[in-house]
């Protein structure tokens, strides 16, 4: 049975079995201790999840495996749409051979979550690049909002490309 590997991952699980148990949703608390070092996004999806589904590493791993999945899937859409179905079909299957990638996805980290909101704001800006209709805007808000309350600063990185 595969456990808790590392510090962080102990750290977010810690932060998230809290919240799902006492419903304190906007104060991650590690160790008795407040834990203010990351926004709370991952702790929110991730404590919603063992709420769900009951504490387990499935439940705690859960939304970081479907950012993995659903950036797998953007990224085919997006590269289909605009190079045809086999250069989706390579994007996707690049990202997906990639180890660290599919290591990543597999674990309860912030890093997964930040790729796919990111990848989610690029995509809009890609679909209309002045972001003039207000799907594209507004999908493009949602997702910078949601990287920035993912892992701070390192959210900000979709407003620098647009």
């Amino acid at each position: 049975m595969d456990r808790i590997h590392a510090q962080d991952e102990s750290i977010y699980a810690n932060a998230s079995l809290r919240m799902a148990a006492q419903g304190s949703w906007l104060t991650p608390i590690v160790m008795g201790r407040f834990y203010f070092h990351k926004p709370p996004l991952l702790y929110i999806f991730t404590g919603l999840s063992l709420k769900a589904f009951g504490p387990s590493l499935f439940a705690l791993r859960l939304p970081s495996l479907l950012a993995g999945s659903l950036t797998a899937a953007l990224l085919f859409f997006w590269c289909a749409g605009a190079r045809g179905l086999w250069a989706g079909l390579t994007a996707m299957l690049r990202l997906l051979s990639n180890s660290v990638w599919v290591t990543f996805a597999r674990l309860c980290y912030t890093d997964t979550l930040l790729a796919f909101f990111t990848v989610g704001a690029m995509f809009a800006v890609a679909r209309d690049r002045r972001l003039d209709t207000p799907a594209a805007r507004w999908s493009f808000i949602a997702f910078d909002a949601a990287a920035i309350l993912t892992k701070s600063v390192a959210g900000v990185l979709p407003l620098l490309v647009s």
